[in-house]
């Protein structure tokens, strides 16, 4: 057996529905789907030939293959892959088991006598019955020259036949040796006259057709097919491709049910010898020459016309590219979509003609499109070029890499162009027009953003609102925030549409505003397909937006000519501890943390490196997304660290106010170093075409764009539903924020302070991050780490101590210890709540003897510290009591307990270093309790 051996494909076939693959070089069909296991694949392709293989040179039953794959997958692959395995597979699986037909082999190798075999393998098993003298005869006669056989009856199928020793499947139509005779007759003589078989492929069976004329009249059959080709090339100047040929020669459904390998060999040998020879023709003013199929012979035709090199899909016929040629050309000029003469010209022929014949012309065709859009205000794209053009999208077509770069070019200069134009634009805002379309440029990139004033039904309000954003808009770049507030005005003016006397802003009363205030805290929008009330941080940016958009008509009543408002009703309403009650982001557990492990790589690789960068950074996600390429520096020689910097663009205003730089610069380890370096590196070249710092980048050809946030997060959820990455039940759902929250929360469980979170973070003040992470530390803290505080408790608290505290009160212990609240000089403190007031923090020793004090290695240094300050102390008492005469001094009590302290030192010692070893090992923040040692 062959244990090494390449398989490739699938690559497209002239049978219909039928792959070519290639086994060592050896080419055989296969259906385009599996039956079984939907499309085939190389994998599942060369498991099989392994498997058919294997059991071949084990001559064993072939039938356990049917439950994932096809009969006929099998067969094909063994005739035509291991002919010589299947040849002795055959003669051991005859002689071994006495089978003497063609049912008894289906039965023995398929389990099933009623199945079909397919022709190749069917003429290879009555082949080896012959050779081993086991074919069973039913009836035999000589009639009109021919040695006619009965092999097999099968009234359901049809007969088989042995015609001058050729294996011939007459099926359906075939009832006897005389019927079966006429039948080669009437086929002989229709491929004598070359005259079309449709009028036979209604009597006979397809297979009966195919066999007859391949098995008995090859060499009629390889003329027939030739002269077909040549008289309709020379009738119509047309070429027929492998389906018209055997649709016009034998049917129209013929050329679904060809089965037959032998038949289809000889069809694509007389094929391949007609379509590789050279053809030529003049037609008007140009000159076609054929030169060949590229490929398979179902897919582009090689042509030269007037010098020019094409390759066009099913194009056959001379007279149609001439045709397509003077469309074309007609429709560049007069500026219209091909739309109109698809049905007739594939895409990938227009963009072939036009490129080559009429490149100038194509590109004043584009320039026109392209300026079409811009003379609209619409952003210019790839889709929408080709939408006006094609009628279709970019997804569907196939491209022509000279038309694309031209098609490329073209919306590049008119990109740039547009930048320009739609920034002036801003400048112009038509003030009555009720929607505003402003666009701005970020990177290389334009965007635009909407303010729609229409759901705003009272003339005199909407005027005074629209005053007011035009006044905010003067003074800003970045639209979108001052966009964030018109949807809160808008919902607050709509409201008072029901009082039909308030035309102004002037008119709203105090009542009203209170109803105001009453709708939004009763009303329900609908979240996800639930009514979830609006949140009360909603309803205060809702009321404040409103009193700032009074305040500025109050002021501003006479130049914008409208009625000034006497009192600001909506500053008499105000908002108490707004964030205690705003939605806390979500901290992503670890078990969602692990399920990103697993499966990150099936993510795209840029959405993997700014997964990997912000959950080890906490940058947020244009800060990760906006980074720069002179971003890292190594720290020392070893580069196991580097510093990375970049602009923290939310506070980057309010950096530049305090006098500070642009750019936040953190430490990070040496694997965010080499996704960033490896970035870099991927985007290097685009950089360098378009001028540009940041690494996240797309080149799209004719522009460039960035990494989204949306199309980022939807990714992440998407991997999560795919892979069920649920927390209590529930499906998780990420937001780019949950990666800040999770970084922070590590750092303050790994015992940073505030000061290190905040400087790490890029807070500009510590109560930001008090703020920020009070409720996490406080309240979440034990939930989100429950399995590492647990065996953290563990190690820190004897099961005696423990016993004393309730789950609650063990969960509020677990907090402690982490934040360092019950930190004391020699350890934590483990006093039970009810406990009270301590009394062992009145004297010297403070804690040293206290059964609830838990310590460990990180305070060894200290004990060492206390016991040898203690020996000194005993040893200076041993001597002043020597000095003084006295020498039952081991009896006093003061003497006693100074000895009694120095030992309790010692033993708690020798207990942390028996438990964690000494030096270097001490170094694990791992405790136990004082009692007992």
């Amino acid at each position: 057996m062959n244990n090494s051996f390449q398989v490739s494909g699938p690559y497209e076939s002239t049978l219909y529905d039928h792959d070519l693959w290639s086994y060592n070089g050896i080419e055989f069909l296969l259906p385009s789907k599996n039956y079984k296991n939907g499309k085939n694949s190389i994998s599942s392709i060369t498991s099989v030939i392994k498997e058919v293989e294997n059991s071949l040179f084990e001559c064993l039953p072939l039938q356990h293959f049917l439950i994932e794959h096809s009969q006929y997958v099998i067969e094909t692959i063994a005739f035509k892959v291991f002919p010589n395995l299947l040849e002795r597979y055959l003669n051991r699986l005859i002689t071994q088991n006495d089978i003497s037909s063609l049912g008894e082999a289906k039965l023995y190798i398929f389990g099933d006598n009623r199945l079909l075999f397919c022709g190749g393998f069917e003429f290879r098993v009555y082949q080896a019955l012959i050779n081993n003298d086991k074919i069973k005869i039913y009836h035999s006669e000589k009639i009109s020259g021919y040695n006619v056989k009965l092999i097999e009856i099968n009234n359901q199928y049809g007969s088989k036949w042995d015609v001058n020793g050729e294996f011939i499947r007459a099926t359906i139509g075939v009832k006897s040796s005389r019927e079966l005779i006429d039948a080669i007759e009437q086929i002989k003589l229709k491929l004598i006259n070359v005259q079309p078989m449709v009028d036979l492929h209604i009597r006979y069976h397809t297979r009966a057709i195919q066999t007859i004329s391949s098995r008995l009249f090859p060499e009629l059959l390889k003329q027939y097919l030739k002269v077909s080709m040549e008289r309709t090339l020379a009738e119509a100047n047309y070429i027929l491709n492998y389906e018209r040929l055997i649709q016009l020669s034998f049917g129209v459904n013929f050329v679904k049910k060809i089965r037959d390998d032998i038949f289809h060999e000889i069809v694509m040998e007389v094929y391949k010898e007609f379509i590789e020879s050279e053809k030529e023709w003049r037609i008007s003013t140009y000159y076609i020459r054929f030169k060949g199929l590229k490929g398979s012979f179902r897919t582009y035709g090689l042509w030269e016309i007037n010098d020019e090199n094409l390759s066009l899909p099913y194009a056959t016929q001379p007279e149609d590219i001439v045709q397509s040629i003077g469309e074309i050309k007609e429709i560049l000029m007069s500026k219209r979509s091909f739309q109109e003469i698809r049905h007739r010209c594939l895409t990938w022929t227009i963009m072939q003609i036009s490129i080559r014949f009429f490149s100038k012309e194509l590109e004043s065709y584009f320039h026109y499109f392209a300026q079409s859009l811009t003379s609209n205000y619409e952003i210019i794209n790839r889709d929408k070029i080709v939408k006006s053009i094609f009628g279709t999208g970019v997804q569907n077509l196939q491209w022509d890499t000279e038309f694309k770069s031209l098609l490329d070019k073209v919306i590049t200069s008119e990109y740039q162009k547009q930048q320009v134009v739609f920034i002036e634009q801003n400048k112009h805002i038509n003030f009555r027009e009720d929607i505003w379309k402003l666009y701005s440029v970020r990177g290389s990139s334009t965007y635009f953003t909407i303010f729609d004033f229409s759901k705003i039904e009272q003339p005199g309000i909407k005027n005074e609102v629209k005053h007011y954003f035009r006044e905010r808009l003067k003074h800003r770049d970045d639209y979108i925030n001052v966009y964030k507030h018109l949807p809160y005005i808008v919902r607050a003016m709509s409201y008072f549409t029901k009082y039909p006397k308030v035309k102004y802003l002037a008119e709203i009363k105090q009542f009203q505003v209170e109803s105001l205030l009453n709708h939004l805290q009763v009303e329900a929008k609908k979240v996800k397909g639930e009514n979830k009330r609006i949140s009360v941080a909603t309803i205060a940016n809702c009321i404040s937006d409103c009193k700032l958009l009074v305040n500025y008509v109050m002021e501003n009543a006479t130049s914008i000519k409208t009625v000034a408002p006497k009192k600001n009703y909506f500053s008499y309403i105000t908002f108490h501890n707004l964030g205690n009650m705003a939605k806390n982001t979500e901290v992503i557990p670890e078990e969602i943390i692990q399920g990103f492990e697993n499966h990150i790589n099936e993510l795209h690789l840029p959405f993997q490196r700014l997964l990997i960068i912000m959950l080890n950074t906490g940058m947020r996600f244009k800060e990760a997304v906006m980074l720069e390429e002179d971003c890292l520096e190594p720290l020392g020689d070893d580069k196991e660290f580097f510093k990375l910097r970049y602009i923290p663009w939310k506070v980057l205003q309010a950096r530049r106010d305090r006098g500070l730089g642009d750019y936040h610069t953190i430490v990070v380890d040496k694997q965010v170093a080499y996704e960033i370096e490896v970035q870099m590196e991927e985007t290097k070249d685009t950089r360098l075409i378009w001028g540009l710092k940041e690494i996240f980048i797309t080149d799209l050809g004719y522009r460039v764009t960035i990494c989204d946030s949306n199309a980022f997060c939807f990714a992440i959820n998407n991997l999560i539903i795919k892979h069920d990455l649920r927390v209590d039940g529930q499906l998780w759902e990420f937001t780019s924020k949950q990666c800040r929250k999770y970084l922070a929360v590590e750092l303050v469980t790994n015992g940073a302070d505030p000061a290190e979170v905040t400087e790490y973070l890029g807070h500009l003040q510590e109560n930001t991050t008090n703020i920020y992470y009070n409720q996490v530390r406080k309240m979440n803290l034990a939930d989100m780490n429950a399995e590492f505080f647990r065996k953290k408790f563990q190690a820190v608290i004897e099961p005696e101590v423990l016993k004393r505290f309730s789950e609650e009160e063990r969960r509020r212990l677990y907090v402690d210890f982490c934040l360092g609240y019950r930190e004391r000089e020699l350890g934590s403190c483990a006093k039970h709540y009810s406990d009270g007031p301590c009394s062992k923090r009145t004297g010297r020793i403070d804690c040293a003897r206290c059964e609830k004090l838990s310590t460990g290695p990180q305070k060894l240094p200290k004990w060492l510290e206390l016991k040898e300050n203690q020996q000194q102390y005993v040893n200076d008492l041993v001597e002043n009591y020597k000095r003084d005469g006295i020498t039952d001094y081991h009896e006093f009590r003061e003497f006693q307990a100074e000895i009694y302290l120095l030992e309790h030192y010692q033993s708690v010692i020798d207990k942390i270093i028996e438990r964690f070893g000494e030096g270097d090992r001490c170094v694990e923040s791992k405790c136990f309790n004082v009692k007992g040692v």
